[in-house]
């Protein structure tokens, strides 16, 4: 994680992962933490499926996660909003980007791509409106006695996991998902604070704007949205000039499916490309290789006897750890394994466990962690980002964990102690590769 400094001095929290010719900031439209995230695979899941395909920043807006606090009961106006966020792509690096917001970032954004359209090339507005609340002219926003009953709902059950039933419905019967969406509640902001950026929010209105936005706008929305009615959506689209508009039914937050069936439209949109992939699933993992080191001189030590119930003791040994960083094995030739994590931290964790574990067997091991995306075959996974993890445990010494930049990037904010090992050219990958060793 990493802070960009605002006009006024502010801190902000923001992120980069991925990499790729397209800049895009990314937010979901509601309280944040840039760093806490990453703990939450349901959570990060489409965040890294646009980091497969662009250098995406993310970012907490001010009174929320990591982010500088806002005065007490004073909310973000909306230009200070499109502020901060020109903050954040200055520091990033990001002269012109892609815009994609969800919920209360839609008006931030499409504020942003009217007043800066030198600094948008695209706009992808997902959930969100012109306007939230109803007007005499706009009879079809959200009745003002809803909007304070979801508000008093808000404050009060802020913390347990309650917005689970909005967001994702389809995760809300399941009590392990709840407990993540309350701790991540918890972790953003404070119950009053929610409820006040949610007033400030549900306050934007931004239709006069969208005449003037000159970007190319993908809009998308869920028939099934039980936040924000897709009439909204609809409005939104219909009146930015050649807005692409793509209705969905499900949750309003895409998870499973949804999420590669979303990804294939962004591919579409930002590079003109598609992720679609016939008979498999394409899903963002962190890999893992493991092996034993000189394996071969070690058979030769132990004996042919001894070294058969070393392998089954170092096989047992990494299976022993995997339930603990929720952990899965893809295949093993005795020596080594394949593994996935949901996050560069588990696969660490298990990693250095896993050394330990080899330490006592008289063995030493390398690792190489990488996340991409990786497509999902069941038993079996490929794709370029399985063979880019094998290439760096090539790399690696005995006793070594080694982690591209990508994963280091996800990782950044964690307690992982790192050394920079240097620009890589990976044997049957293009370009260069940046990788760092685990202290």
């Amino acid at each position: 994680m990493q802070y960009a400094r605002a006009a006024d001095g502010a801190y902000l929290a923001y992120q980069l992962i991925g990499s790729g010719d397209v800049d895009v900031v990314y937010h979901p439209g509601a309280s944040t933490h840039a760093e806490l995230i990453w703990d939450f695979p349901t959570l990060v899941r489409w965040p890294l499926r646009l980091a497969s395909m662009a250098r995406v920043a993310t970012f907490d807006f001010r009174g929320t996660g990591a982010s500088d606090p806002l005065p007490e009961r004073r909310p973000f106006t909306l230009d200070e909003s499109v502020a901060d966020v020109l903050a954040v792509m200055d520091a990033a690096g990001m002269e012109r980007v892609a815009l994609v917001g969800e919920t209360f970032a839609g008006p931030v954004f499409v504020r942003l791509a009217t007043q800066h359209p030198e600094r948008v090339r695209a706009l992808a507005l997902s959930g969100t409106a012109a306007r939230f609340v109803r007007a005499p002219d706009y009879d079809f926003g959200i009745p003002p006695q809803a909007f304070e009953r979801a508000l008093e709902n808000l404050e009060a059950e802020w913390g347990t996991g309650a917005t689970v039933d909005l967001w994702a419905p389809s995760l809300a019967d399941r009590p392990a998902q709840r407990q993540e969406w309350a701790r991540y509640e918890r972790g953003c902001c404070s119950p009053g604070r929610a409820a006040l950026l949610a007033r400030t929010c549900w306050g934007f209105d931004v239709r006069a704007d969208l005449a003037k936005v000159r970007a190319p706008t993908l809009v998308e929305h869920s028939v099934d949205d039980r936040f924000v009615p897709i009439e909204l959506g609809r409005h939104l689209a219909e009146h930015i000039s050649g807005a692409q508009f793509v209705e969905r039914s499900g949750d309003r937050f895409a998870v499973g499916a949804a999420v590669d069936e979303r990804a294939a439209d962004y591919a579409r949109f930002l590079l003109g490309t598609t992720a679609d992939v016939p008979g498999a699933e394409r899903r963002v993992a962190t890999i893992a290789f493991l092996d034993i080191v000189e394996s071969t001189a070690a058979a030769t030590r132990f004996g042919d006897r001894r070294w058969r119930d070393v392998l089954d003791d170092f096989r047992r040994s990494v299976r022993a750890e995997l339930p603990s960083f929720g952990g899965r094995e893809i295949n093993t030739r005795g020596d080594d394994f394949l593994l996935l994590f949901g996050a560069p931290r588990a696969a660490v964790g298990c990693a250095v466990a896993v050394r330990e574990r080899a330490a006592v067997l008289d063995l030493d091991v390398r690792v190489g962690i990488h996340v991409g995306e990786v497509e999902d075959l069941g038993d079996d996974v490929t794709g370029l980002s399985v063979h880019i993890g094998a290439r760096i445990s090539e790399l690696a010494r005995a006793g070594e964990i080694l982690i591209s930049q990508t994963a280091r990037d996800i990782a950044i904010g964690s307690d992982l102690v790192l050394e920079d090992r240097g620009v890589h050219e990976l044997k049957g990958v293009p370009g260069a590769w940046r990788v760092f060793m685990v202290v």
